[in-house]
């Protein structure tokens, strides 16, 4: 990854559509969802994965008024799927890469303990 150095009293924008698909830096495949892609590289690497990803929201600011409740928001929606279906690997000798899920809607009774 280049850096380079803006004159101050810039101001510098960029296109986020453009770092998110940036085959130098996420690899041929930029334009796939593949989270696993996080666990092959060293932690230099990872953090500045984690700085572009951080863009997403905007920084200083000039930051998402919104990052906040859609974090909020994301959080709920885990907890929810936790809460109200039964989780379970479809084929756990195959957990990678095709990792299917199988989700059951929990009883209401049971859940309550009615």
């Amino acid at each position: 990854m280049e850096r380079h150095q803006a004159p101050g009293g810039h101001e510098v924008g960029y296109c986020a559509w453009g770092v998110m698909h940036d085959e130098g830096f996420w690899g041929e495949d930029a334009g796939v969802f593949r989270p696993e892609r996080r666990l092959d590289v060293d932690a230099l690497r990872l953090k500045a994965m984690d700085a572009a990803l951080a863009l997403t929201f905007g920084h200083g600011r000039w930051q998402c008024l919104g990052k906040e409740v859609a974090l909020m928001e994301l959080n709920k929606v885990f907890v929810e799927l936790l809460r109200r279906f039964d989780l379970s690997v479809v084929d756990p000798t195959k957990p990678w890469p095709d990792f299917w899920i199988k989700a059951e809607r929990q009883d209401t009774h049971v859940r309550t303990g009615r």
